[in-house]
């Protein structure tokens, strides 16, 4: 467990998938820092995926192909992370524009993967030595080993958290049984 932090910010910008796959991260790291305010930047589908996530205090829409697609947009959503004065930055996308945020962000502490050949992979203080090719490991794996340098232990299990709203609850249930599946196992 990383010292003194009461302010993490998560990165994952990036597909509804891999957002999801990031939730026994997120979980584990909620686990360690109890009291922490997490804040996570999201694309708007993954934002949306899990705006009801109880482990995120708050969520930051990052839209390169839409709001944020001028260099000006993309410079004040550069300083709002920059006034968001967190401690702990976790990049859990492989991406230079993530590794560059973590470190605009002035996070004391930015960890992430490093791979072979990724710009700004220099500007995490620890990070995971990334050799693992796309689909060896699964992501969720791969989340985790990023978030035990923070002191994070759990998630193992693998277990995705989607969070849905009661009106989400009642459409499922409305469409399974228009379709004679018996939801009673599937809507937990």
């Amino acid at each position: 467990m990383i010292q003194d932090v009461e302010k993490i910010l998560i990165l994952r910008p990036d597909g509804i998938g891999d957002a999801l796959n990031s939730t026994p991260a997120i979980s584990a790291l909620r686990d360690v820092y109890r009291d922490a305010h997490i804040s996570m930047i999201l694309r708007p589908p993954g934002a949306e995926i899990l705006s009801l996530n109880l482990h995120i205090d708050e969520i930051v829409v990052y839209d390169p192909d839409g709001l944020h697609s001028s260099l000006t947009a993309r410079l004040r959503f550069l300083r709002r992370l920059r006034e968001g004065d967190y401690d702990l930055a976790v990049v859990l996308r492989d991406s230079a524009w993530c590794n560059f945020a973590s470190y605009i962000s002035g996070a004391r502490y930015r960890i992430g993967r490093r791979a072979e050949r990724r710009m700004f992979s220099f500007t995490l203080t620890d990070a995971v030595r990334s050799r693992d090719p796309k689909g060896t490991k699964h992501e969720i794996r791969r989340n985790m080993d990023v978030v035990r340098l923070a002191g994070a232990k759990n998630g193992e299990n693998g277990e995705l958290i989607l969070c849905l709203s009661e009106g989400e609850r009642a459409w499922a249930q409305d469409f399974l049984q228009s379709r004679d599946v018996d939801s009673a196992s599937l809507l937990v």
